[in-house]
């Protein structure tokens, strides 16, 4: 059985670096594949170099976002979902790079017991000469994954997973009002379906970290887009129950936000006005749960020690 990947690629200018990406797909060993590249608006060559791709293999599917997709990566992973015909979905980024085995031993791994994805590890690209790979990001959990992928201790990139579309097909996929810290939040999202997950404990693909690669600095505006990101995704699983309410884990799921909303606090103190940072961490706090500052004020009220832990903790 060789079901059908579809390979997802936003771009956005990058005509002069999405060669080596596109060729990277093409080396793959698992050969039924068709790769979906969506422009975001280009204004540089990104379509002749595709028209390139497609004309020399039919896999390579070209298309213009269009206007009912919002501007950015996520309008244009979501509308090349939209497109896609296979069982098996892989976001990819457009300045990455594929390892040859990267696709077969995920299809391997997913269709062994009907998985709802499969992850594998990444390495950060940090250099051409010479070619400098650096492991990044832990993938597995060694607690509640949830919890442990909202506090960063494990982190997922867009071309971490392989999909099964049969799990995405009824839920919402990327945010796309989200401008930053997109797969932070798609992510910890699905999480909360509490999802069926296999890994491959293998570096399968490349990410750059040089000039000229899609990661960006962030200003106080993409912050702010950024709260509003961390408020409507802590909301959404405050709705969705996953965290049993009055449990060890519902505990460090309201002690987390708490720490989270003192970090952005901090920040918009620093680099904004004090109004907009006060109204920030009012809409914050009505994210956490009151049983959580009972059970922490009538337990702690004049431990100092505690309350500097945590003010060191957030800031």
């Amino acid at each position: 059985m060789s079901p059908l990947v579809s390979i997802i690629i936003p771009t956005y200018n990058r005509a002069h670096i999405i060669g080596p990406t596109l060729d990277s797909v093409i080396a793959q060993t698992y050969q039924n594949w068709e790769c979906i590249v969506v422009d975001d608006g280009s204004n540089d060559n990104t379509q002749e170099v595709l028209n390139d791709y497609v004309n020399k293999d039919s896999r390579f599917r070209f298309y213009i976002r269009p206007d009912d997709h919002l501007p950015g990566g996520n309008g244009a992973r979501n509308y090349g979902f939209k497109m896609s015909k296979g069982e098996l979905i892989q976001w990819f980024d457009s300045d990455d790079f594929m390892l040859d085995r990267k696709i077969e031993l995920k299809v391997e791994a997913i269709l062994s017991k009907e998985y709802d994805f499969a992850l594998c590890k990444s390495g950060e690209l940090t250099s051409f000469n010479p070619y400098t790979v650096n492991q990044k990001w832990k993938i597995q959990s060694e607690g509640n994954i949830l919890l442990d992928h909202l506090k960063t201790n494990i982190a997922f990139t867009t071309a971490g997973p392989l999909f099964s579309k049969k799990f995405l097909n009824d839920k919402n996929l990327f945010d796309e009002k989200v401008k930053i810290g997109q797969e932070w939040e798609f992510y910890s999202r699905l999480l909360t379906y509490k999802p069926r997950i296999i890994y491959v404990d293998k570096v399968l693909y490349h990410f750059r970290n040089l000039q000229g690669g899609i990661r960006e600095s962030i200003d106080n505006e993409k912050y702010l887009n950024r709260c509003r990101t961390d408020q409507k995704l802590f909301k959404f699983i405050n709705q969705s129950g996953y965290f049993k309410r009055r449990s060890k884990l519902h505990y460090d799921y309201q002690q987390f936000k708490f720490y989270w909303c003192l970090r952005r606090f901090h920040y918009l103190r620093r680099n904004t006005d004090h109004a907009l940072a006060v109204s920030n961490l009012i809409k914050y706090l009505k994210l956490i749960d009151n049983h959580y500052f009972t059970l922490n004020i009538s337990r702690n009220l004049f431990n100092f020690k505690h309350w500097n832990n945590i003010l060191k903790k957030a800031l």
